[in-house]
């Protein structure tokens, strides 16, 4: 998954949450020996940051990245 969005209208849904769960599950399922699954977040990005904590992911690393802004490498072990 490359990118997840919510419409304002369906926000506090926690339909981002439930889209990475059902991608780590299928990658889980296509093959087994994925030990982990990595997210990238804008510190800025508190929505996100908090949604990915939420079901499991730490940060990792904080790297430059796109284009030269601050990200957050999460990280979670399946």
């Amino acid at each position: 998954m490359d990118n997840a969005g919510v419409l304002p209208l369906y926000r506090g849904n926690h339909l981002e949450q439930k889209m990475i769960l059902e991608a780590e599950s299928i990658l889980k399922k296509k093959n087994p020996t994925i030990r982990y699954s990595y997210a990238t977040v804008h510190p800025d990005n508190l929505a996100s940051f908090n949604s990915l904590e939420h079901i499991g992911y730490q940060k990792y690393k904080k790297k430059l990245m796109y284009g030269g802004k601050n990200c957050y490498i999460m990280r979670k072990e399946l």
